[in-house]
């Protein structure tokens, strides 16, 4: 079809990539679908995902996924002004109590680009046992009242 490799290569390439490109926007436009906002301020968006676990009839994992409006970061090191962590967005895995209306924080990521993309920056978990709190944020409230308020549940669906 193609006399010249250069031109064959570049016209594969292109719909190559334009494929890929159209994937990864619908994949993007169908994650965004299985999430829904629980908070909204002047320093960050959170989306709790559209899944759970259940961990035990009271107990139920989820993930909320935060993006930062600025990059933040954990300082810098005093010698060298390196940035320590610098990150624009992360997920927190909550374990939520809903006998106690209370949650705990499991595990995290933090991600150098938005929508919990990119090279991990930072990710750790708890190993023992869990520290239950009362709400205190937008964030925590909404993760707590949409995984256990029957009336409200918007995340409804198990992995």
């Amino acid at each position: 079809m193609f006399k010249y490799p250069f031109l064959k290569s570049l016209a594969f390439g292109t719909l190559g990539f334009l494929s890929l490109a159209l994937i990864s926007i619908s994949s993007l436009v169908l994650a965004q679908e299985d999430m829904i906002l629980v908070a909204d301020n002047s320093f960050n968006t959170s989306h709790l995902v559209n899944k759970y676990v259940k961990v035990s009839p009271s107990l139920s994992s989820v993930k909320v996924v935060r993006n930062y409006k600025n990059q933040v970061d954990f300082g810098s090191d005093p010698i060298t002004d390196e940035i320590w962590y610098p990150h624009r967005s992360a997920t927190i895995n909550y374990y939520v109590n809903c006998d106690l209306g209370k949650l705990s924080i499991k595990s995290w990521k933090l991600y150098e680009n938005n929508n919990a993309s990119g090279e991990i920056v930072w990710a750790d978990q708890i190993f023992g046992n869990l520290s239950f709190y009362s709400p205190g944020t937008d964030e925590e409230l909404n993760a707590v009242v949409n995984t256990c308020d029957n009336s409200l549940n918007i995340a409804t669906n198990e992995f």
